[in-house]
């Protein structure tokens, strides 16, 4: 008889393996779903990117304000800067800067020019409204006297001093055809284009989620009739739809037109067209995805105990179309960019002076063998913001996905 020499399983390690085989069961599909997101490293990489690009739209008026310069202010008399070049404003704006400064601040403004007086900056029968622009000539004429009066007076002196220290400006990546900074130009770009990629994905997803989940769910007549309707718009071509709205003046139909009042007319219309024109497949892949979940049987058992078809829908129905609806809908923002770009390229999206990278393609187009960067770095962020946007769609298709989830 042979002898069993396996050891008996000790109570220590029955309760290791239960509580390891629990911990495994209770992981939430949250968890589940980040930790499939994380294995596919390129979508984590790329999740970062739009993130950066997020936050530096979000915050692009504090970090042009942390450079110094302005998105739309030109200066003709250094355009073309080269990277690293370093510019003065011209005089118009100098004064610009320095009447909001003295509209801003009035009792510093009273104390500079106490302190102009008493140091001898200007004269005594001079105007004390004036007082601020004779010391920014005296800054430019003479240095190193306005330095000794800032160092010798009080806080308001060096407040103005610091004021003026600003008007002469760094622009890392140069400038443009206008003398306006590149970088500012492009974080604003930024802003631009990524909030109308945003806006035509959420109102897609809108109008698509309400045709298919009614046209799924419901079927019958409901499903031909609003199908039909998907399918005949799918088989319009839309690049010469979008160019005819983008060039067509919608500020004169009635209701329209108050919607596109203000300096954000160009924005709102891009994405009112690009939006009607891009739901139709998010619709189809609703609807195919509804009709497969509304025989489950959890649907059936909601249905039986006597909930209302709306309770059923919101409640049962949209939470689980709700993978497939996010990774069609992030592929869709990429798209939107894209032909955001496009209609700004051609001249009928975005307009001037409101920066997109778009339409900063569109100023480079004549400059691109002399000046290079200025096609060179939009077409760039472009590039990589769009390539982000598709490989983060291709991370959440995997890590919603069910059958690839390893429990």
């Amino acid at each position: 008889m042979t002898e069993n020499n396996t050891p008996p399983v000790t109570k220590s390690q029955n309760t290791a393996t239960l509580g390891q085989s629990d911990t495994e069961k209770s992981k939430s599909l949250l968890a589940l779903f980040v930790e499939q997101f994380a294995e596919h490293k390129v979508a984590v990489v790329s999740l970062l990117v739009l993130v950066c690009a997020g936050l530096s739209a979000i915050f692009a008026p504090y970090i042009v304000a942390i450079l110094g310069v302005d998105p739309n202010s030109q200066n003709i008399l250094h355009r073309f800067a080269g990277p690293g070049s370093t510019s003065i404003m011209p005089a118009v704006q100098q004064e610009e800067r320095i009447e909001l400064w003295v509209e801003n601040h009035p009792e510093l403004t009273r104390q500079l020019v106490d302190d102009a007086h008493k140091a001898e900056m200007v004269s005594v029968d001079e105007l004390e409204e004036d007082v601020p622009f004779v010391l920014n000539e005296v800054r430019q004429e003479d240095p190193e006297t306005f330095a000794s009066f800032v160092s010798q007076s009080s806080e308001a002196a060096s407040e103005f001093a610091a004021l003026a220290e600003r008007f002469e400006t760094y622009h890392i990546l140069g400038t443009d055809e206008l003398g306006r900074d590149v970088l500012a130009r492009l974080i604003y770009g930024a802003r631009i284009s990524l909030m109308v990629a945003a806006l035509v994905g959420f109102f897609s997803a809108i109008l698509g989620l309400l045709f298919g989940a009614t046209a799924g769910y419901f079927g019958g007549f409901a499903d031909n009739v609003l199908m039909r309707i998907t399918d005949a718009l799918l088989t319009i071509p839309t690049l010469p739809l979008y160019i005819i709205f983008a060039a067509a003046d919608l500020g004169k139909i009635p209701v329209v037109g108050e919607m596109l009042e203000g300096e954000n007319q160009s924005v709102i219309k891009m994405v009112v067209v690009m939006a009607s024109l891009t739901w139709m497949p998010i619709a189809r892949i609703v609807r195919g995805t509804v009709l497969s979940i509304k025989e489950s049987e959890y649907v059936l058992a909601a249905k039986t105990i006597g909930l209302s078809h709306f309770s059923i829908v919101v409640g049962h129905v949209i939470p689980n179309v709700f993978g497939p609806l996010v990774v069609a809908v992030t592929l869709l923002m990429g798209d939107a960019m894209l032909i955001e770009t496009g209609l700004s390229f051609l001249g009928l999206g975005i307009q001037p002076p409101m920066a997109s990278w778009g339409n900063m393609l569109q100023n480079a187009l004549e400059l691109v063998r002399t000046m290079p960067l200025l096609a060179v770095v939009p077409g760039l962020m472009i590039f990589l913001v769009i390539i982000a946007i598709n490989f983060v769609g291709d991370g959440l298709r995997d890590a919603l996905d069910p059958k690839a989830i390893r429990r």
